[in-house]
């Protein structure tokens, strides 16, 4: 039988090759950001809160942060609208669509941060990913970059006025679903706590790190 695959932006990738990219992932950021600092503690839980800690969070993921980032992100959180998008939202389960949509309420949620309330699109995608675990993809500039072509020419036959990385991520995830369950068991039989932790992550996390780590080699 053959190997499952993972496929981000157009490369196919195996599970073993997935494997070690994953092996260590950037300064262990992962342990800063999901477990906040400490393996003892489990990976994000779905909330509707914005805490002080969750900045610290970021930070640990090498997100720069200033008072004025935070201030306003804790704006963004008392306004927001939560009760559009389900706790147990999953991007697999989200495609693309318009008003109305839960693409849709996603995406308003996103942007509330993002644009009404001005934080950089790693700050917005991150605190909404520990809000929205398996919903929202982490994105920063590598990710941006890598995922550019894609986003840019699915928006031009989809009819949407800005790139659509989230939908092109999405369709990736799903692609890769067999290999993502297939890493998930070999991180959850290996011998190691770094392993067994990456192993409980959501499907957008596990495949973003996977992602992520690609577009650095």
């Amino acid at each position: 039988m053959a190997e499952p695959r993972l496929t981000i932006a157009n490369h196919s990738v195996s599970v073993s090759d997935a494997w070690v990219l994953l092996q260590l992932p950037s300064d262990l950021e992962f342990v800063g950001f999901d477990y906040a600092g400490s393996l003892r503690n489990g990976p994000p839980s779905p909330t509707d809160v914005v805490e002080l800690q969750d900045f610290g969070r970021l930070l640990l993921l090498g997100v720069s942060l200033t008072a004025d980032d935070v201030r306003s992100c804790l704006m963004a959180a008392e306004q927001a609208p939560w009760a559009a998008v389900p706790k147990d939202a999953r991007l697999a389960d989200t495609p693309y669509g318009g008003a109305g949509t839960p693409y849709a309420h996603a995406i308003a949620l996103y942007r509330h941060f993002r644009y009404r309330h001005r934080l950089r699109v790693t700050v917005a995608s991150a605190i909404l990913h520990l809000k929205r675990p398996s919903l929202v993809p982490l994105l920063n500039n590598r990710t941006l970059a890598f995922y550019s072509e894609q986003a840019v020419d699915l928006a031009a036959t989809s009819g949407s006025d800005s790139p659509l990385y989230w939908e092109v991520f999405r369709r990736d995830l799903i692609a890769s679903a067999e290999g993502v369950d297939a890493l998930r068991r070999q991180f959850a039989e290996a011998d190691d706590v770094v392993s067994h932790a990456l192993s409980r992550l959501s499907d957008v996390r596990l495949f973003g790190i996977a992602v992520n780590s690609l577009a650095a080699n």
